[in-house]
């Protein structure tokens, strides 16, 4: 069993200040899990910040453990965009032991229990069905969790920008669960003013939620999550009684204490404002490191692409150049080697010319003296035809 106090299931419930650390000095709720992107503040319990693409889940390490139940929640949604934000902020109660996501509002939609979400995205919206507040169940049989069973319209989120804002606004769910009918009551007092109204009632006999035994093995769990809109989801208090009427009575008392406290006042207003300082200057670093990443990559395309156009540069000049030399030696040695050839083309003819002056003083000589004999044999012959010639005339 439990631990009760005036019917307050403790381990079960908290409220701000939350003044408990851990051996790495961060604030934590006692018998909770804080995952995600949730995390515990003095003055809050910020299930996701005021940033696109958040996930918060704070899961109760303990089960509910009675038939009956009731639960006052106080909280506030807001952020410093007028138009895109949400998404959505969800208590949860039913027998999951821990968080695990899936598609029903990102937890797993085969649990049996039931849920209340405040679904503030704009876009949403648009259906016909779309409740500000609303019901979700399931009896452990269904694949997918019933959505929208019942619901209603409600202003449950503060616009930071507004000049009458502070960390004072709130709203507040009251949900009660009668195990003997199986009803579930949803209230609300939208701006924390004390003024109640009913949201929604839900018959979930009618739907096949089992008859007992569920709530005594139930966990609450709190999800929260953003997506390109966003805003900050906080949980201020959650109380959870084991019987029907003591939330009603204590209603007036909620959410009122910090009011006659300026000092509390103060330290809320301030982890509020700095808060958002600290995620603005996160973001801003964020920036610039990507700014940096980018530039430093930018400048590594830039001496890629100067070395590429450099080298081409020093290619093209150098085979300029190549070609101009080339051409110039082509040149000079052309005019060297027609110098050359001129000079040896001269010597050769000249020694040409003085061999053949040498040669031909040699034949000379030899060529008169064998006119010479040719002559005298001519001689000779012709003496001797007139000598036999004379001869036979005399015959």
């Amino acid at each position: 069993m439990q631990t009760v106090s005036a019917n307050v299931i403790d381990k079960l419930s908290f409220q701000a200040p939350f003044l408990a650390h851990d051996h790495r000095g961060m604030r934590f709720v006692p018998h909770w899990e804080i995952s995600g992107d949730a995390i515990v503040k003095q003055s809050f319990l910020r299930v996701t910040p005021d940033k696109p693409h958040q996930l918060g889940h704070v899961w109760s390490r303990t089960t509910l453990d009675s038939d009956d139940f009731s639960v006052i929640w106080k909280f506030r949604i807001s952020g410093r965009q007028s138009e895109t934000f949400g998404d959505f902020l969800a208590l949860s109660i039913t027998t999951a032991p821990r968080y695990a996501e899936g598609d029903a509002y990102r937890q797993k939609a085969d649990f049996t229990g039931v849920m209340v979400v405040v679904d503030t995205n704009p876009n949403d919206k648009a259906g016909a069905n779309h409740f500000d507040v609303s019901i979700v169940y399931n009896d452990g049989s269904r694949a997918d969790a019933v959505q929208n069973l019942e619901g209603c319209i409600a202003p449950l989120r503060f616009h930071e920008g507004r000049d009458d804002f502070n960390v004072l606004k709130a709203s507040r769910l009251r949900i009660k669960y009668t195990a003997a009918t199986r009803m579930l009551e949803v209230d609300m007092d939208p701006r924390n003013t004390g003024r109640w109204r009913r949201c929604a009632t839900a018959n979930l006999a009618k739907r096949g939620l089992p008859a007992g035994g569920w709530p005594r093995t139930a966990h609450v769990g709190l999800v929260a999550a953003t997506t390109g809109s966003s805003d900050n989801h906080d949980v201020l208090s959650l109380r959870v009684y084991d019987t029907l009427d003591q939330a009603a009575q204590t209603d007036e008392t909620e959410g009122h204490e910090e009011e006659d406290d300026d000092y509390m006042v103060l330290v809320h207003h301030m982890e509020h404002e700095l808060y958002d300082v600290h995620a603005a200057l996160q973001k801003t670093l964020d920036q610039l490191f990507q700014q940096e990443a980018e530039s430093e990559q930018r400048i590594a395309q830039l001496e890629s692409q100067l070395s590429r156009q450099v080298l081409t540069r020093l290619d093209s000049r150098l085979q300029q150049l190549e070609t101009r030399v080339r051409g110039n030696v082509d040149l000079a040695v052309g005019e060297r080697l027609g110098s050359i050839e001129t000079v040896i083309g001269t010597k050769f003819e000249q020694g040409v010319n003085a061999q053949i002056g040498r040669v031909s003083a040699g034949w000379r000589a030899p060529f008169v003296v064998l006119l010479l004999v040719l002559a005298g044999v001519m001689f000779a012959a012709y003496k001797q035809y007139s000598t036999l010639k004379r001869a036979h005339h005399m015959y």
